[in-house]
């Protein structure tokens, strides 16, 4: 009896041990960044100057009008509170409301991430499903 409760404890470890390396092989450690984080995340360009000064500079609750956005065209964004991401990364979600409504244009809430040099990167939130 005491043989199997060892090997039941050395499966355990073992598993245990597994499931941490496959999550690390998941995430990298970048130099540039304030820590881990998924490389799709960073796949995206960064947002136009204009759109970027406006996540970083203007406060939750803030509404603008932008002819031109990488979640669509004439669009009105209002921005949410910021706040630090399990990769350490600031970022804010942004409620999208489309000034002419099209099948591909439907409101709804978007992600953006401060990068290097305080720039601003549209990235999908981790619990939305890949298209």
């Amino acid at each position: 009896m005491r043989k199997t409760g060892f090997m039941n404890l050395k499966l355990s470890i073992l598993a245990l041990t597994a499931i941490s390396v496959a999550l690390n092989g998941c995430a990298t450690w970048d130099e540039g960044t304030t820590g881990l984080h998924n490389n799709v995340a960073t796949s995206a360009p960064a947002l136009p100057p204009d759109l970027g000064q406006f996540f970083g500079a203007m406060p939750a609750g803030s509404v603008a009008a932008f002819d031109s956005t990488p979640w669509g065209n004439q669009v009105e964004l209002q921005l949410a509170e910021t706040y630090y991401a399990a990769s350490g990364r600031e970022c804010r979600t942004v409620h999208l409301h489309f000034k002419k409504m099209s099948p591909d244009s439907t409101d709804r809430a978007e992600l953006a991430c401060k990068v290097d040099a305080g720039q601003w990167q549209p990235v999908r939130a981790v619990t939305q499903l890949l298209k």
